[in-house]
């Protein structure tokens, strides 16, 4: 049992919440009666419960590392890959330069499936109709990379746990690309696998791709796909023009007040709702990042 004791707001108390919360994760973890995948329900419906800080959000929603570069996947986001191809220019093209261009974005939605229908696991993939009809592939994506949502479905790489890691340093866009340079999605039965990087699979999208985890939110009563990280400042500004604030002016009247409502599972039986959270102007509320699920109305 997690019991959660508020006792003040210090970095100390912050630490030890954290530290509390990563041990007892570990424990479910390292629990073999446990459904393989649960945890990252579990892990989001703390994260609802808790008060947490802005900068403490992502963290608890979606494992949000930003020191390794890291950040959980799981199912009901959609990844956005940015392809980038190799061009080879003819040496005797003086003015143009050989490397890596834009060659279009593909969608990828993240999908639970029920260990294919062999357990009650909860196994990620990367396409529902292909879950379905599972693919017999044997592409080698650790060592020459997956070109498509197909070559996610080789044998032995579907895990209940996914994780995507971006180097230290990428690949120039001029250079070659290797696998080490390349962001890389980690797959394991396990979350304490993950984290030791033991007994994983790994791959990267073929060419210098670049890999974003997309969360949806509900603007106005529409659907739309942002980047995990966007903030209610950075999703306002597409749609409201932002002014910049001094010294007694008011942002919240700016942008006609809006209203943001976070959904919530509350009591024995987790029952869902939805509560709006309050947004006051001595609390940094345009820098609050969103979470799968979010309404906003302006």
């Amino acid at each position: 049992t997690l019991t959660i004791t508020p006792q003040g707001i210090t970095q100390t108390d912050l630490d030890t919440l954290k530290t509390d919360y990563d041990d007892f994760i570990g424990k479910l973890d390292s629990n073999q009666n446990l459904i393989k995948g649960i945890l990252t329900l579990v892990k989001t419906r703390i994260a609802q419960r808790i008060p947490l800080l802005v900068n403490q959000i992502l963290d608890y929603y979606y494992g949000l590392d930003i020191a390794n570069r890291a950040v959980d996947l799981q199912a009901g986001m959609r990844l956005r890959v940015d392809y980038q191809n190799y061009q080879l220019v003819h040496p005797a093209q003086s003015t143009a330069n050989s490397g890596f261009v834009g060659s279009g974005t593909s969608y990828y939605d993240l999908n639970y499936i029920d260990g294919n229908g062999s357990t009650t696991d909860l196994i990620i993939n990367f396409d529902a109709f292909l879950s379905q009809i599972q693919p017999y592939v044997t592409t080698d994506i650790a060592t020459v990379g997956a070109g498509s949502s197909l070559d996610t479905f080789r044998v032995g790489y579907q895990k209940p746990y996914f994780r995507l890691v971006y180097p230290s340093q990428a690949e120039t866009s001029a250079g070659s690309l290797e696998p080490g340079k390349a962001a890389t999605l980690i797959g394991a039965t396990s979350l304490t696998a993950l984290d030791t990087k033991t007994d994983v699979v790994s791959f990267y999208f073929r060419g210098r791709a670049t890999v974003i985890p997309e969360i949806a939110v509900v603007l106005q009563g529409q659907k739309v796909f942002v980047p995990v990280g966007t903030t209610l400042r950075q999703l306002l500004a597409q749609t409201v023009s932002l002014p910049s604030v001094l010294p007694g002016q008011f942002l919240l009247e700016s942008t006609g007040k809006p209203r943001l409502s976070r959904l919530l599972h509350e009591g024995v039986s987790n029952q869902p709702s939805y509560r709006f959270i309050n947004l006051e102007e001595n609390i940094p509320v345009f820098d609050l990042p969103l979470v799968k699920g979010d309404r906003i109305i302006l």
